[in-house]
C-alpha cells in the first residue's frame, strides 16, 4: 500500500549523497537546516542497526507535519516528523521500506506487527494501526515499563504463526496482547 506524498512536502535530494556506508540515507534540506536534525539522525541511525534488508540501498528522508511519518514505496523514501518522532515511528516506515522490497506483507496493520517484531528497544510507543489495552501504554501511549519485551515477543510468535499458515495471525496477536494484559498486574508507572 502506498502513502501518497503532501503536496507541500518536497525532497530536495539533489545535494549531498549519502555520507558514508553506515548512512544510506539522504536528507531533505528542510531536514538539514532542522534544530532537530541530530536527533533525527541518531534515532534513525539506531533503528537502522535492526533492518539489515536495507544495507545497500540508499533511500530519502524528508520531514512532514501531517503525521507522526510518512513513506513512499515508489521512492524509497520517508517522511518524519521531528516534534513526534519515536523509534517505533521509524521502524513503522522502514518496515513500509521493507513493503516496497516485497519482503513484509503489505498493510499498515501488518507493518505495525513487523515493526513490533524487529526490536524491543523500538517499541517504545503504543502503534497507530493495531488493536491493543490501555494498560500496556500510559497516559502519553509510552509503552510502560516491561511490555517492551512481551511486544516483542508475542510480535515475533504471531509471525511464526503466519508462517504456519495462520490466515488471521494478527487478529491473533491483538486477542494474545488482550489475554496477556488481563493476567499481568498493571503497572502504574
Amino acid at each position: 500500500m502506498s502513502v501518497r506524498q503532501p503536496i507541500q512536502l518536497s525532497l530536495n535530494l539533489d545535494e549531498p549523497r549519502a555520507s558514508s556506508p553506515s548512512e544510506p540515507y539522504v536528507l531533505s534540506s528542510a531536514i538539514r537546516r532542522h534544530k532537530l536534525r541530530g536527533s533525527i539522525e541518531t534515532k534513525v541511525r539506531y533503528c537502522l542497526n535492526f533492518f539489515p534488508e536495507l544495507d545497500g540501498r540508499t533511500f530519502g528522508i524528508g520531514l512532514t507535519r501531517q503525521a507522526q511519518g510518512l513513506a513512499s514505496l515508489e521512492d524509497f523514501a520517508i517522511w518524519l516528523n521531528p516534534w513526534q518522532l519515536s523509534l517505533q515511528t521509524i521502524s513503522h516506515e522502514f518496515t513500509h521500506l521493507l513493503q516496497a522490497k516485497r519482503l513484509v506483507p503489505t498493510g499498515e496493520r501488518s507493518c505495525d506487527l513487523f515493526s513490533l517484531a524487529r526490536h524491543p528497544s523500538l517499541n517504545d510507543v503504543r502503534p497507530n494501526y493495531l488493536d491493543l489495552p490501555d494498560t500496556v501504554f500510559d497516559q502519553k501511549d509510552r509503552t510502560r515499563w516491561g511490555w517492551s519485551g512481551i511486544l516483542y515477543e508475542s510480535a515475533r510468535r504471531a509471525i511464526r504463526e503466519r508462517s504456519e499458515g495462520r490466515r488471521r495471525y494478527i487478529r491473533w496477536f491483538e486477542d494474545h496482547m488482550a489475554s496477556l494484559s488481563r493476567a499481568v498486574p498493571i503497572d502504574f508507572d
